[in-house]
């Protein structure tokens, strides 16, 4: 006889109300369904077909009605771009633009916040500083950016100007602020350009209403224009819901069935899989990853936090440089899985063994993804170029130059080897090779007072080449292989011009940063050796590889590793990037590359008998 399915009713205590997910269970799981919910706008009242129907939702009255609002916009992702204290103790400052990242400054470093949330938005679910305004940072105190608005508004507050308005003024109460937006990862099919169009005409409490796909939105508060644009505010935005579109029951309400207890994919990777792509060569696809090829999802790796206020509500996704038990990072680890006892994974200590007699000891040397990491699909972004004050990065696979930050996220034509790098993990774990996406600029800066170095604006740059005749250009291909001439500092002759331009424009400390310190002493180019690595290494989690297919290191032998041909010790670092797009473009060769090896105090292959 089959088991009858039986429905229940489970109701779930939530920060003081009621929450209700329709259960039913089935052979060999239990599947969550969410309860139709009623859509309410910023006041709380209901949307219906009747009532409100041209308000947008707001997710924070919406959700919130049953989940703690609160506690959940406490998570990392909401908070993106509120500042943080500097703990970084280095007496140097990278160029912001060494990694790259679809993210732009806090809004309290200088840019005024109506713009910056319009800058951003595409990659930051709301809340946090899209939302709220820092009014007093030893207490943590915020006040709504519309409410904070009115209060300390003024033509001198620089929280409240605007670069691209047509009075220089923000306007927050006709447009809203940007609350966290649940559906933007609890419902499949969210569309992101949607939302980001509705952000560009800076109808920011519309956002979450086209985004989830709830209805079309009609109107703007501001359109780009001549000049700074035009306000827009002879009629309000209005809604017009899909009432009808099966998304909703028939008195109006949101079905359920719509919204995903269980986060896809799918949604982490539209803000997340680009950025990935460009800033480490990874795409978490099937083909590429033995786990996504299992079924796994982001969230199985990358759980909530149960440490912390507001426990797994608190929204605190474990990130890839946590450590310890996953139940309180939110971060499961190869060994959480594959060693830990009650682990779901297969065990490989067996394999292992056999693959390696009496050489164990790799695996206290190596990370796990040393040797099952071995190939990245993505073409990945590598060098970067700011020599001349523009922006010119290369790829990993190819050096070719980046028209785009699309082009880097583009599939390599076949599959590259990634860099290796001694990391210290953390706890007690010590230090681990382990392969990482390489990140390396030439670049001018400006000592400072305690002879750090601090990078120059592009703008200074680029004046300063303006002034220039004669500095080196170069050709290179980009990723369609279309040639391309650009201008770099490649020679001595190069560096001594850019610096006596500068000197002209009043910066007399300028340096040049690229293998070595360059600088001007007694009208010569004189060079030091750096005090701080150029180069970040960025380590990589993805697309790792199973033993069956044989494309781990070690899988044929020693000699994967232990010989002059093989990339684990060969593999070449550029150390001057305009001197290698000059003489060696597209192939790194000494002296403007050297091995990885030297890195590790090895000059030759070690031997692996």
């Amino acid at each position: 006889m089959a088991p009858r399915k039986a429905l229940c009713i489970v109701v779930l205590l939530t920060a003081g109300t009621l929450c209700l997910f329709m259960v039913r269970p089935a052979i060999g799981q239990v599947s969550a369904v969410h309860v139709d919910v009623w859509l309410r706008n910023e006041a709380g009242e209901r949307i219906t077909p009747s009532d409100n129907a041209a308000d947008p939702y707001s997710p924070k009255k919406t959700c919130g009605a049953c989940h703690h609002y609160p506690t959940i916009t406490q998570g990392e992702h909401f908070l993106m771009g509120f500042s943080k204290k500097k703990t970084d103790p280095r007496p140097v400052n990278l160029p912001p633009d060494l990694i790259p990242d679809d993210f732009g400054p806090t809004p309290y470093a200088g840019v005024a916040v109506y713009d910056w949330i319009a800058a951003n938005a595409r990659v930051h679910p709301g809340g946090g500083p899209m939302e709220c305004l820092s009014l007093d940072r030893a207490t943590g105190t915020q006040s709504n950016l519309v409410e904070a608005e009115r209060i300390v508004s003024s033509p001198r507050n620089p929280h409240f100007q605007s670069r691209v308005t047509p009075d220089g003024h923000s306007r927050f109460r006709a447009s809203g602020v940007l609350e966290g937006d649940c559906l933007m990862c609890h419902l499949n099919g969210y569309r992101l350009d949607r939302r980001n169009a509705q952000v560009a005409s800076r109808n920011y409490r519309w956002a979450p209403t086209a985004g989830a796909g709830l209805g079309e939105v009609a109107g703007r508060v501001w359109s780009p224009g001549e000049g700074k644009g035009v306000w827009e505010f002879s009629s309000r935005p209005a809604v017009t819901y899909s009432w009808k579109n099966g998304m909703f029951t028939g008195d109006g309400r949101l079905s359920g069935r719509l919204i995903r207890t269980k986060v896809t994919s799918g949604s982490c990777l539209q803000c997340h899989g680009t950025m990935q792509a460009l800033r480490t060569g990874t795409q978490y696809r099937a083909g590429d990853d033995v786990h996504a090829k299992a079924g796994l999802r982001c969230v199985d790796c990358h759980t909530l936090a149960e440490a912390g206020p507001g426990g797994r509500l608190g929204h605190r996704i474990g990130g890839a440089s946590a450590s310890g038990d996953y139940r309180q990072t939110g971060m499961k680890t190869c060994v959480a899985c594959h060693l830990a006892q009650g682990g779901r994974a297969p065990n490989p200590v067996q394999t292992h063994v056999d693959m390696l007699p009496n050489a164990t000891f790799h695996l206290r040397l190596l990370s796990c993804t040393a040797c099952h990491v071995t190939g990245l699909p993505a073409l990945g972004a590598y060098l970067l170029d700011l020599s001349t004050g523009r922006n010119f990065r290369y790829t990993s696979q190819g050096a070719e130059a980046i028209i785009s930050q699309l082009d880097a996220a583009k599939t390599a034509r076949e599959p590259w080897t990634p860099w290796l790098a001694i990391v210290g993990m953390k706890g007690s774990q010590g230090e681990r090779y382990m392969p990482v996406a390489l990140h390396t600029a030439q670049w001018f800066g400006e000592k400072g007072t305690q002879g750090q170095i601090i990078p120059l604006n592009s703008r200074v740059v680029s004046e300063a080449f303006r002034l220039c005749s004669g500095i080196t250009a170069v050709e290179v291909r980009d990723v369609s292989g279309k040639r391309l001439r650009r201008h770099t500092v490649a020679t001595e002759a190069d560096i001594a011009k850019m610096l006596r331009a500068m000197n002209r424009l009043g910066r007399t400390k300028a340096v040049f940063v690229a293998d070595k310190v360059y600088e001007l002493k007694g009208g010569k180019v004189a060079s030091a050796e750096l005090p701080f690595g150029n180069t970040i290494s960025l380590p990589i989690w993805h697309n790792v590889q199973g033993v069956a297919k044989k494309r781990t290191y070690g899988a044929k032998g020693c000699t994967d590793c232990h010989d002059e041909k093989s990339p684990f010790f060969t593999k070449m670092k550029v150390k001057s990037v305009g001197r290698f797009l000059k003489e060696d473009y597209p192939t790194p060769k000494a002296p403007n590359a050297s091995p990885q090896m030297l890195d590790w105090g090895y000059e030759e292959v070690p031997s692996h008998e």
